[in-house]
C-alpha cells in the first residue's frame, strides 16, 4: 500500500478514537508529497529515519497520554 493510502488509514483510526495527531517523522526518500500534505492537516513533517506519527489525547486525571504509530501495514 502506498505511504498515502496508510496514512488516511491510520489517521481515520486514531481520530475516531480521540487522537489527535502532533508530529510526523518521515525518512528523506519516503518525502512529503501532495498528497501526504493534504493528509497530515497542517501538521510540519520532520525528516527522521523511521515514518512515524505521533499522537496524543486527553487522559484521566487530566494527564495527556502519546502513543507513536509506525507507518507500516498492519500483520
Amino acid at each position: 500500500m502506498k505511504t498515502g493510502g496508510l496514512l488516511e488509514e491510520i489517521l481515520a483510526v486514531y481520530q475516531k478514537h480521540g487522537w489527535q495527531l502532533r508530529r510526523v517523522l518521515l525518512r528523506p526518500e519516503s518525502g512529503a508529497g501532495s498528497e501526504t500534505e493534504q493528509l497530515l492537516s497542517g501538521v510540519a513533517a520532520e525528516e527522521a529515519t523511521i515514518d512515524a506519527l505521533w499522537f496524543s489525547r486527553p487522559s484521566h486525571q487530566g494527564c495527556e497520554a502519546w502513543e507513536l504509530r509506525l507507518i507500516a501495514e498492519n500483520p
